[in-house]
């Protein structure tokens, strides 16, 4: 492999990396600032297929606008699929979102019903 082209892979690898760490920052600070509350229902389904590298949770899902949008529920109990949790999500890209278990608590002031 010549030296431009691994100077290229280093430089993208930076780049997402990058992009994955200040993105996740900004889609918070979204949440925190302009999220909306709402429930949504604990389903079956894992977040990760690569069980013997990560740890599995259940997701979720809700409906915003007639559309459905999932999320990771960061509840791993089996016994609580068809509960029903309170998320937060940006109402202008519902696939913003996050449990309400994510932030500290009283970060963000939500009264889902």
């Amino acid at each position: 492999m010549s030296k431009i082209l691994k100077k290229i892979i280093f430089i993208l690898a930076v780049i997402y990396i990058l992009y994955a760490i200040i993105g996740t920052l900004v889609k918070v600070e979204l949440l925190k600032g302009y999220g909306k509350c709402r429930k949504a229902i604990i389903t079956s389904d894992l977040s990760s297929y690569a069980h013997r590298y990560t740890k599995a949770y259940l997701m979720y899902e809700f409906n915003s606008s007639g559309k459905i949008y999932n999320g990771n529920s960061l509840i791993n109990d089996t016994s609580k699929i068809g509960d029903s949790i309170c998320i937060i999500y940006f109402e202008a890209i519902p696939s913003i979102n996050r449990p309400i278990t994510y932030f500290d608590e009283g970060e963000i002031k939500c009264n889902c019903k």
